[in-house]
């Protein structure tokens, strides 16, 4: 597992809003990676962001630290053990979708791969994507597997771990300082569907 801070700016930039932004595995794979740096490059110019620092990071270093996890934060908390992380909110949509309450049927994508070893996380996003999911809460979404007698929340996420975690994965780590914030920033971001070209 590796880290290795890849830049530093000599004095930190001007600005009241400093936000992390990173490129993902899918990027750093690609072959246009100097298309992508550019667009990068001019979206941060665009919204009067500067890099303070940036860090390449290994997937096995990721996971060892737990990085992906604290990221993705309730979509990771509830796949891991829904029985306690579900919100409040969640626990009463389901009850109003399922008439009644979350309890030891309810099962946590990462449980479920335990249970089915014949099963693997693409496997299981496959299966996942072609079913229909009902959404609890923020980042909690479930699908009764009525065949099953069970409740799977969150099907999707072992694959998105896997993706970031995987022993070939790397990402690039971007710490931004300016004065946008950070929510308007997110909303035209390159990735953004506003910022897609139009077909």
């Amino acid at each position: 597992p590796w880290y290795e801070e890849i830049f530093r700016a000599p004095s930190p930039p001007l600005g009241g809003s400093q936000m992390l932004f990173f490129l993902k595995p899918e990027l750093m794979r690609s072959p246009r990676l100097s298309l992508v740096a550019e667009i990068v490059t001019h979206a941060l110019s665009r919204h009067g962001l500067a890099v303070e620092s940036a860090a390449a990071m290994s997937g096995p270093y990721l996971d060892r630290h737990g990085l992906v996890a604290g990221h993705y934060g309730v979509i990771d908390a509830v796949t891991r053990d829904p029985a306690t992380a579900l919100s409040q909110q969640a626990r009463d949509r389901f009850r109003e979708l399922y008439g009644h309450d979350a309890d030891a049927r309810v099962v946590g994508g990462l449980a479920y791969l335990e249970r089915h070893p014949e099963l693997d996380a693409e496997a299981l996003a496959r299966k996942w994507l072609a079913r229909g999911a009902d959404k609890l809460g923020g980042g909690t979404y479930c699908q009764e597997l009525k065949d099953e007698g069970c409740f799977l929340i969150n099907g999707f996420y072992p694959r998105m771990l896997r993706h970031f975690t995987a022993p070939a994965a790397r990402i690039v780590v971007l710490v931004l300082r300016g004065d946008t914030p950070w929510a308007a920033a997110r909303r035209s971001f390159p990735g953004s569907p506003r910022t897609r070209p139009a077909p």
